[in-house]
C-alpha cells in the first residue's frame, strides 16, 4: 500500500507499506527540471524531507545532473558547479538523516526481492 505524502512539480514523495508484515519505507520519485535554479529547489525539498526521517528512504528518478564527470557522454561540457550542488545535497540529506548508505546496502535491497506490496 502506498500513500502520497508530498508532491511538487519535480517530485512525488510516498510512504510504502508491505502487504503482509510491518515493513515500510519512504520513496521519492524524481524528475528534475533542466534548469539549474529549479533543480536547486528540488535539492532543498529533498534536504527538508530528510529532516527527522525515521524510515528507510529510497530516492530514484532522473536528476538531470551527474555526480561524476565520467557519467556524461556527449553533448554540452560538464558543469562542475551543478555536480557540486548535487553532491552537497546528497551529503546534506545523509548528514541530517544520520545514515550512510553504500553499494552494499543497495545490493542487499535488490537481493531481498519483492515486498508483496498492495496496489
Amino acid at each position: 500500500m502506498f500513500e502520497v505524502l508530498q508532491h511538487t512539480y519535480q517530485m512525488v514523495h510516498c510512504n510504502v507499506k508491505q502487504k503482509q508484515g510491518n515493513h515500510e519505507f519512504n520513496c521519492a520519485f524524481v524528475y528534475a527540471a533542466n534548469e539549474t535554479d529549479s533543480r536547486i529547489e528540488l535539492w532543498n525539498d529533498l534536504i527538508n524531507l530528510s529532516v527527522g526521517m525515521d524510515k528507510s528512504w529510497l530516492i530514484l528518478g532522473d536528476f538531470n545532473c551527474f555526480l561524476e564527470a565520467q557519467e556524461k557522454l556527449g553533448g554540452n561540457p560538464v558543469d562542475h558547479s551543478n555536480m557540486k550542488e548535487f553532491r552537497e545535497s546528497i551529503n546534506d540529506c545523509q548528514d541530517l538523516n544520520r545514515r550512510q548508505f553504500n553499494l552494499t546496502d543497495l545490493k542487499e535491497i535488490k537481493i531481498r526481492g519483492n515486498l508483496n506490496l498492495v496496489q
